[in-house]
């Protein structure tokens, strides 16, 4: 179901579901599972931005909808 909220949100914001970028939103999902902070870092323009928006957008979809994986 998260891969599937971050595709959904993801065309919503105008932007391709590019797999790899959907792999950074996972990892960035599974990285505030078992830290306390978290630093993005990165090129201008490599999407670090979109990533934490998307995943906002996403959590926030799925606690909504009072799915499972609502972590946050």
């Amino acid at each position: 179901m998260l891969l599937k909220q971050i595709e959904i949100e993801l065309r919503n914001k105008n932007k391709q579901p590019y797999p790899p970028f959907m792999e950074k939103v996972i990892y960035l999902f599974e990285t505030f599972q078992v830290r306390f902070g978290v630093m993005l870092v990165g090129p201008t323009g490599g999407g670090k931005t979109t990533c934490y928006e998307t995943l906002a957008d996403v959590m926030t979809a799925l606690r909504k909808a009072n799915h499972k994986d609502r972590a946050f």
